[in-house]
């Protein structure tokens, strides 16, 4: 026996579906701020790249077994640089992939509560996308 399907239309028009048998209600939306998302990003990569460079015995010895005719890493200041420039490439493109205005839906709850108490604790981290709780609309927006 198949599952019924959960139908619920984001204001960007776009229709998320689930397959449950459990009776959800109400969705919580996320909406993505790129402004807000890019600043959370470089705050996260300072904090980063601080530990790779306070870490530069630990880096050199980690790099050291890799194999090091792979990527030529000698010294202490080499595995440092290494890190850093491959962590600022995944940075990079992180921040590219962010759309500003990027609808979805984060998660389904059985009850406004619920999903109200799931949305408040996601906007609590400061990501750089606000959360708000939708009735399910069954793939109708009024």
């Amino acid at each position: 026996m198949s599952k019924p399907v959960i139908k619920h239309q984001t204001q960007d028009g776009v229709i998320h579906t689930r397959s449950t048998n459990r009776p959800y209600t109400h969705v919580v939306v996320g909406i993505v701020n790129r402004a807000a998302t890019n600043a959370r990003q470089q705050e996260d990569a300072e904090g980063y790249r601080a530990w790779a460079r306070k870490d530069a015995g630990e880096l050199f010895d980690y790099y050291a077994r890799v194999d090091p005719s792979k990527n030529g890493i000698k010294t202490r200041d080499e595995a440092i640089a290494f890190r850093l420039s491959r962590y600022e490439d995944i940075l990079a493109n992180s921040i590219a992939a962010v759309v500003d205005g990027h609808v979805f839906v984060a998660s389904y709850s059985s009850r406004r509560e619920l999903a109200q108490k799931d949305a408040d604790t996601r906007n609590s981290r400061n990501s750089g996308t606000t959360y708000h709780v939708e009735a399910i609309n069954n793939g109708v927006r009024a």
